[in-house]
């Protein structure tokens, strides 16, 4: 078999390894990108001040602060105890409100374990924090509820209709209470949701509504944000030029902001350009283009390595960029001499196991599986090539389903159909508030 059939059959760049890159960070990061973030010093002021303070609900206001100042930095595992210090506390002193923030603090910090425990019990806290809310007609933390509801339980379980069903009731609570950037954050989340069910278009219209109105807001962090998606949603539109000059904008963007940006935002955005170069380089070796497949993916190595040095750095080597070298690795291995193939393949399957131990979702688990399928066929063990492409099957069949696709679009369809009632209610209270008007003028 030619490697040109291999790659043809193998390597087509497959719409799913795009969504890894965004979902392991969008999901991630997405009430960081919600909530504002504060400055270190405010958390460490909170860690002197609050053993000082008397037991009170100041505390449990204090206490639940510092958890959401270090939840919107990502310190997830910080933020629980003091979270879980406030909610005690609460309950001591019969306060609902702290009870209630502590338990959104608390759906919130249990992010970074979702996979590895009971997922239910974050939509459960949730949830209760959402019924106090509602009683307090705090429309803004029910509409957080909604949103985190949406991304941290259903969309991580890959309860897509559900997850859109929560962001467009979220949208709703965010327009009528005229709350732009809540709003911008619910179009680039739901863009996610539809690229995770490989829908670019959707996701392309969405993802282009939350840049506009971040370009509105001047802010620098979430623009630089969403040129990553919607170059990755040009990337599986087969745009790669267009792809590129986007990532690498957002790239220039979270250099500029420097410690001001997204602690992930420059090794993420390297490991999307090195995702485009490997995507230019399957097109220049499917057209027969050794050379330039080889200087592709030479080039994709730079920016992934950049990802790896800032995340060894950081102490975040996790799965995703593991995923890309064993990738690379295995396209490498088309490109160079026989003496060489091995060395490259022996180093796919070291990083792609790596990636393997510290999946923690259906998806991350098709991806690898898929990838080391890629890899076992090139060396031409197809026994252990099928075995991971069943499992990797599986996983995909478990994913999405043509009852789910149904119930998104019917949750998208309801949102519009309530959307336009509601602008032709609104315009019919004018139009009747102007006749009253030149009625009570005739009158007089």
């Amino acid at each position: 078999m030619s490697k040109s059939v291999l790659r043809d059959k193998s390597y087509a760049f497959d719409m799913k390894k795009i969504i890894l890159f965004i979902l392991f960070f969008g999901s991630c990061s997405l009430l960081t990108i919600y909530c504002k973030g504060q400055n270190t010093e405010t958390i460490d002021s909170l860690k002197k001040v609050i053993p000082t303070m008397m037991e009170d609900t100041n505390k449990v206001n204090a206490l639940n602060k510092l958890s959401e100042l270090l939840n919107t930095k990502s310190y997830y595992k910080f933020s629980i105890p003091y979270t879980k210090e406030a909610y005690t506390l609460s309950n001591h002193l019969h306060f609902k409100k702290g009870i209630a923030v502590s338990n959104f603090n608390f759906g919130w910090s249990n992010i970074s374990n979702v996979g590895r425990r009971d997922v239910s019990e974050v939509l459960k806290t949730i949830n209760e924090a959402k019924d106090y809310f509602n009683k307090a007609d705090d429309a803004e933390h029910v509409g957080l509820c909604y949103a985190i509801s949406a991304a941290e339980y259903y969309r991580i379980e890959q309860n897509y209709p559900d997850a859109i069903k929560n962001y467009f009731v979220a949208l709703k609570i965010f327009e009528k209470i005229d709350n732009k950037s809540k709003l911008a954050n619910c179009y680039k989340d739901l863009s996610l949701v539809y690229m995770d069910q490989n829908d670019t278009t959707e996701a392309l219209k969405y993802a282009l509504l939350a840049y506009k109105s971040y370009e509105i807001l001047k802010d620098s962090n979430r623009i630089a944000y969403q040129c990553n998606v919607i170059g990755m949603i040009y990337l599986a539109q087969n745009k790669n030029a267009e792809a590129l000059d986007l990532i690498l904008k957002g790239l220039k963007l979270y250099e500029t902001l420097g410690t001001k940006g997204y602690w992930f935002g420059i090794p993420w955005t390297n490991g999307n350009v090195g995702d485009v170069y490997c995507k230019m380089g399957d097109d220049a070796f499917a057209s027969g283009d050794t050379k330039l497949a080889k200087n592709r993916y030479d080039k994709a190595f730079e920016y992934y390595k950049n990802r790896y040095d800032y995340d060894s750095k950081n102490g975040n080597l996790g799965g995703p960029v593991n995923l890309q070298y064993g990738n690379l690795y295995s396209r490498l291995s088309t490109v160079v001499g026989a003496d060489e193939k091995n060395e490259m393949l022996n180093k796919s399957k070291f990083y792609l196991q790596i990636a393997l131990d510290s999946a923690r979702t259906k998806d991350n688990y098709y991806n690898i599986y898929k990838s080391m399928s890629d890899k076992d066929t090139l060396e031409g063990n197809f026994k252990m090539a099928y075995r991971h492409y069943f499992l990797a099957k599986l996983y995909l069949d478990s994913l999405i389903n043509d009852e789910k696709s149904k119930k998104s679009a019917m949750y998208k369809m309801q949102f519009e159909t309530d959307k336009k009632e509601a602008l032709e209610k609104a315009a019919q209270e004018a139009k009747d508030s102007r006749q009253r008007n030149i009625r009570n003028s005739i009158i007089v």
